[in-house]
């Protein structure tokens, strides 16, 4: 039996927030503290302990809540039931233990099995936990598994909304230029068919904010869904790593780090999402030790495509250079359509400000000749042109970069491959507007929250108005 199809069914509201004790397991190691300081460390007040034994084809399994102040169980109760009931097993411990709380939980949520086929539930399950691999084959893994689910239920919406994150994550991450404009298209279509089948489920809009997020590059609509799932069930943590690099892209660090950090809380299984945030956001701060530190990590836990190209620029920035030439030499001959040109721009760059302009420029043309362009890209190039001398294209790149996706005013302020551009006008101009825009963007962020209103929330149309 899956903790998570408990976790679901008691997680859907604001009443009430769920958190694994793999959460506490990862903070303090695997023996864990008393249980005042479980709730102290978690912020909750009672936590359900289960045991699971198998005789034949019966499972027998004993709960309890334990309330954390005092140490005493609060309510215990045996279930047995044969192996080829177990989502009715799950059903009827959710709704034991609301009673034992006496919670007004949403009754429909309490029921929903979103599938009844065992063997689909089993293949989510496995699709969940390859694509937090981080990985290539990781995310064609996670495809294959959501993919087996709905062969086995055509009608799972959350194996549905599952397929549209790991084809997103290929899209981004893994896809070669020729299955580029596959996987973008499958994306959002499993996106809107997972909503489509059904608008109240969290997973489903979560699915359209890393569709928002990782293809289309747009930022309000990556918020307003990222808000959305979290109002259906803020027991999710991806939405909130969706928020933080919608944020941080935009320039607003420390909203960024806030949103990672409430991410972390809710106790889920990725571990590199968070790091790899945290990185990022040194990096763009340009604090290079502590971005080379994270990302190092996010390196040791990942692929290649995850955050090697930013660990290498890291390893440059923070004074080693020739590592941080070299590891972008093997990337810009990765397989993934995003890693290779992200890698070529940054490398041209680096031989730009290294003096060797041919080969620069030759980076430069063949990454225009590819199929793969995006607001990282066009910096790139825009930062390669500032260290050839063309200040002219250089900040038309840029200005292309911002427009794109990459706002990011924090780092053209502190890039040292922008420095030749400090004193062109044109540039002065293109800072003073991205400080704008994300002046602007913190303004919407902090109003966008407020303007949902309770009758919103309560019927499930949750998108804030755009500005």
């Amino acid at each position: 039996m899956e903790t998570d199809g408990i976790i679901t069914r008691l997680s859907g509201q604001t009443l009430l927030a769920v958190r694994p004790t793999s959460a506490v397991r990862r903070l303090v190691g695997p023996n864990l503290p008393a249980p005042a300081e479980i709730g102290r460390i978690l912020h909750v007040d009672v936590i359900l302990e289960g045991h699971i034994q198998h005789e034949g084809d019966t499972i027998r399994v004993t709960a309890q809540l334990i309330d954390l102040q005092s140490g005493s169980p609060v309510w215990a109760q045996t279930f047995d039931q044969r192996t080829g009931e177990l989502f009715r097993l799950e059903d009827v411990i959710a709704q034991r233990v609301a009673d034992a709380l006496r919670l007004r939980l949403a009754a429909q949520r309490l029921r929903r099995r979103y599938t009844e086929n065992a063997d689909a539930y089993a293949a989510y399950v496995e699709g969940r936990s390859e694509l937090l691999r981080y990985t290539p084959g990781g995310a064609r893994g996670a495809v294959a598994a959501f993919e087996r689910a709905l062969a086995f239920d055509p009608g799972y919406t959350l194996a549905r909304a599952g397929l549209a994150m790991a084809s997103a994550d290929m899209y981004l991450r893994y896809a070669p230029e020729r299955e580029l404009q596959t996987w973008g298209d499958r994306a959002k279509r499993e996106a809107l068919a997972a909503i489509a089948l059904d608008s109240d489920l969290a997973e489903a809009h979560q699915a359209h904010a890393a569709v928002s997020r990782k293809r289309e590059f747009d930022w309000e609509e990556t918020i307003a869904a990222s808000r959305r799932a979290l109002i259906l069930n803020p027991n999710l943590d991806q939405p909130r790593y969706f928020l933080a690099a919608a944020l941080y892209h935009q320039g607003l660090m420390a909203e960024a780090l806030s949103e990672m950090h409430r991410g972390r809380q809710v106790g889920g299984s990725d571990r590199v999402e968070p790091l790899r945030i945290e990185g990022l956001v040194a990096l763009f701060s340009g604090e290079f030790a502590q971005a080379r530190q994270r990302l190092e990590e996010v390196s040791r836990q990942s692929s290649r495509a995850i955050g090697d190209t930013y660990l290498a620029l890291a390893y440059y920035y923070s004074g080693d250079v020739a590592r941080g030439r070299a590891m972008l030499e093997e990337l810009a001959h990765e397989a993934s359509a995003s890693t290779s040109a992200r890698s070529r721009v940054a490398l041209a760059g680096l031989l730009a400000h290294d003096g060797d302009v041919q080969a620069a420029r030759g980076l430069v043309d063949a990454v225009l000749a590819g199929a793969y362009r995006d607001h990282h890209v066009e910096y790139g190039i825009g930062a390669a042109l500032a260290q050839l001398g063309d200040a002219h294209g250089a900040v038309e790149w840029l200005r292309r970069a911002a427009d794109s996706g990459f706002p990011c005013v924090v780092w053209y302020e502190r890039d040292p491959w922008l420095d030749p551009l400090r004193k062109v006008r044109a540039f002065r101009d293109l800072s003073a507007d991205l400080t704008a825009r994300r002046d602007a963007a913190l303004a919407r962020f902090r109003n966008s929250e407020g303007s949902i209103s309770p009758a919103a929330r309560k019927s499930g149309n949750t998108k804030p108005p755009r500005p």
